[in-house]
């Protein structure tokens, strides 16, 4: 007699047989989990109608036999875990290969918990089942039926010959055959018979999607917008927030990348995909149950400057009691921001769509092109990135920015009503530039009420012209060898530190050859498809070691590129130090001997002097420039030998998606003189050492010691020799204080 249940999966399979058959249940389950990686089978709960697979016909069967039906996975149902035959009699059911799965099962209604994960219990109706998977599949497809003693060798059969065409599920009964179809899959992969999938023709091609449709506006006229519809109800504005001054408590850390999802390294030696890992709650508002590695690992800080920006503990640079709140004995007069935009699609010709053309030339060119195991994906894997433009995230990164920065700041506000003058706020004319000041903006002031509370002053960036947002459009040797001691470096480093991922992913393909240069490829799409689409199988490739080693590499280039071991970078931050100096000392810019701008800052309306907030949006390498023509030390030169595991540069906390520099000046008490400054990057309270300026638990130096030693620092810089003069190219390493050499 057939019996009816209500779902379908196991949480783990223990069913009636003999207590010997454990061992055999925990190398099928083992077994499973490598099936599903070799051929893309995912390890989500079905969310689509029949059918969830297409039958590629005239091809060896799942099994590697030739003459039969190979299942494969359809794009449209890629979410899928569900596998169907007909069953071998008139009645039109179908056979059911139900596969085993662990504790990602959250899909229950209520009144059970988000969360519950199935048992053999529940499967039989023993338990606290009839759980809503069961009560889709009986609504979709009929009746459940688990197949029979007596029908296990004919399911077998049918399974393995596979249908000729898909017969609809909506009106039949569909029987399960459970462990023993499972079973035989563990006795293919043992035996090495699964066939290799082959690529498709269109692996590594572009794709991408269009939106809004070109030929769809707004029709204000059916839908008015708020100014046009009136009755806004009451309107009372409250006291403007202070919370870096009055918050008792501290000031908030950030590290929540919601809602990117970042996988946990592959583990040398293991099969099976790596554990998802998110600090949110599912879409059920269940806590997440995966957990972290034992070392707490999160590789998303270890993309250099394309990991999503994070709190850094002043204690990196030296400074374990200081905090990015005011001082209980100060108050804050002036703030001055620089901001890094929010997560970007790859620069155009960056390292990804390379290495897409080179896999989508591979199917073109080569027939036998595959990918197996954890590389498995490629065979399907298409290029989803654009070029320049801000992600859905990167824009989240600064609309928060902005949010942050009037909830910590807002009060300094009330100077410009006092005033009766908007804040000029600035940033480049590259769309991406535009985007980020526009959503920082909309943060901090709201929507649409941006449109109308500040001015927006923009830069145009191109050749030849001169902003200190876009510092090497005006200087040459920035884009010539000068400027790229650190990527030469980084690019021998790379050579031998990426050997061992060289050679593990290699033995995964065949009709192409990776190299050096594709692994950093493929280390970057894990950064920029996470970054952009909010989640990357390429992550799952790489282990603890490959993520520092592509972390140490861009610690290196950025060292050499724009940090202190650059011999044009204090040229490029000049411009920035040279305002920032005007600024504070509400002086204007007494000669524009760098990429300043004079139309734009000789104005008092375009570049006002008497501002209590300031914003200033830009690029990460014009921010890392400033940097270093401020003279802040950000740690010690990385080694090209690999990291050391000192308090080195580390270009995750200094330069990633959204980095912000923020600049207080504060009135002390009791401090002599009253007048104050500091300096804070990514939530870090970075020391200073400029003469005059004494050990400070808090990080703090007296405001005519800070701005005395940035003028002495503006005298240093010779920005017409770093720029422009035809000097030795100096090694990596030679240069420690971001200046040229003499010749």
């Amino acid at each position: 007699m057939l019996v009816n249940f209500a779902a379908t999966f196991l949480a783990s399979v223990t069913l009636a047989l003999a207590a010997r058959e454990t061992r055999d249940e925990a190398a099928t389950l083992k077994g499973l989990r490598a099936c599903r990686w070799a051929y893309r089978w995912s390890r989500s709960h079905s969310s689509h109608p029949f059918p969830p697979v297409v039958p590629e016909t005239n091809a060896p069967n799942v099994f590697g036999q030739a003459g039969g039906t190979k299942w494969i996975p359809n794009d449209a149902f890629d979410r899928s875990q569900e596998y169907y035959a007909p069953f071998p009699d008139d009645s039109g059911d179908l056979l059911l290969l139900a596969m085993p799965i662990s504790k990602i099962y959250r899909n229950a209604m209520e009144p059970y918990q988000a969360n519950m994960t199935m048992t053999i219990s529940d499967l039989y109706g023993l338990g606290d089942g009839d759980l809503a998977a069961g009560r889709m599949r009986v609504a979709l497809f009929g009746t459940l039926e688990r197949v029979q003693e007596d029908e296990v060798e004919v399911a077998k059969a049918a399974y393995l010959a596979g249908p000729t065409q898909l017969v609809s599920a909506t009106t039949h009964t569909t029987r399960i055959s459970m462990l023993h179809s499972v079973a035989i899959i563990l006795a293919a992969l043992s035996t090495g018979a699964l066939a290799s999938p082959i690529a498709a023709s269109n692996a590594g091609a572009t794709t991408s999607d269009v939106y809004p449709p070109p030929s769809a506006t707004v029709n204000t006229a059916l839908f008015p917008n708020e100014s046009q519809l009136g009755y806004p109800g009451i309107t009372v504005t409250g006291l403007e927030p202070f919370a870096a001054q009055t918050a008792a408590a501290g000031f908030p850390s950030h590290t929540n990348i919601y809602p990117l999802v970042v996988p946990a390294p592959y583990q040398t030696g293991s099969s099976t995909p790596s554990v998802t890992l998110s600090d949110e709650p599912d879409a059920f508002g269940a806590p997440a149950q995966n957990v972290a590695p034992a070392s707490d690992f999160v590789s998303a800080r270890y993309w250099g400057n394309l990991s999503p920006q994070y709190s850094v503990d002043s204690s990196f640079y030296g400074l374990p009691d200081a905090s990015p709140a005011v001082p209980k004995h100060c108050e804050a007069v002036q703030v001055h921001y620089y901001y890094r935009h929010g997560a970007r699609y790859p620069t155009t010709g960056a390292p990804p769509s390379a290495f897409a053309a080179k896999v989508h030339n591979a199917t073109l060119t080569n027939a036998s092109f595959t990918a197996t195991g954890p590389l498995s994906f490629l065979n399907t894997w298409t290029y989803k990135l654009g070029a320049e433009l801000l992600t859905p995230f990167g824009r989240k990164q600064n609309f928060d920015l902005g949010v942050g920065a009037r909830v910590a700041y807002g009060g300094l506000l009330n100077n410009f009503t006092a005033a009766g003058k908007l804040p000029v706020f600035r940033t480049q004319s590259q769309d991406r530039m535009v985007k980020t000041a526009t959503n920082f903006l909309a943060g901090y002031f709201g929507v649409p009420e941006y449109l109308t509370e500040a001015e927006l002053s923009i830069e145009v960036e191109k050749p030849g012209a001169n902003s200190t947002g876009a510092p090497y459009e005006v200087c040459p040797n920035s884009n010539n060898a000068r400027g790229s001691v650190g990527t030469t470096a980084a690019t021998e480093y790379i050579s031998t530190a990426y050997l061992p991922a060289l050679e593990r992913l290699q033995q995964f393909v065949t009709g192409i050859n990776f190299t050096i240069a594709d692994v950093n490829s493929m280390l970057q799409m894990c950064a920029y498809e996470t970054d952009a689409l909010g989640y990357s199988k390429f992550c799952e490739l790489f282990t603890e070691d490959d993520f520092k080693a592509f972390e140490h590499a861009f610690d290196i280039s950025f060292f050499g590129n724009q940090g202190m071991g650059s011999p044009v970078a204090a040229a490029q931050g000049l411009g920035y130090l040279q305002e920032l100096v005007a600024r504070l000392s509400r002086t204007a810019i007494p000669v524009y001997d760098s990429e300043t701008n004079s139309t734009l800052d000789s104005s008092n309306i375009t570049f006002p002097l008497d501002q209590a907030f300031y914003a200033d949006a830009a690029h990460e390498v014009s921010i890392l420039d400033a940097l270093t023509a401020l003279n802040l030390t950000l740690g010690s030169q990385p080694s090209v030998t690999g990291p050391s595991g000192s308090n080195t540069f580390d270009a995750s906390k200094v330069v990633p998606f959204a980095t912000n520099l923020v600049v207080q000046v504060l009135e002390c008490q009791p401090s002599v003189p009253t007048k104050q400054i500091r300096f804070i990057l990514n939530d870090a309270v970075v020391p200073i050492f400029f003469e005059g300026c004494n050990p400070d638990p808090n990080g703090l130096c007296s405001f005519d010691s800070v701005v005395a030693g940035l003028q002495a620092r503006i005298s240093e810089i010779d920005f017409q020799h770093d720029c422009f003069d035809t000097y030795t190219v100096p090694a990596y390493g030679s240069v420690a204080n971001g200046r040229a050499p003499s010749s």
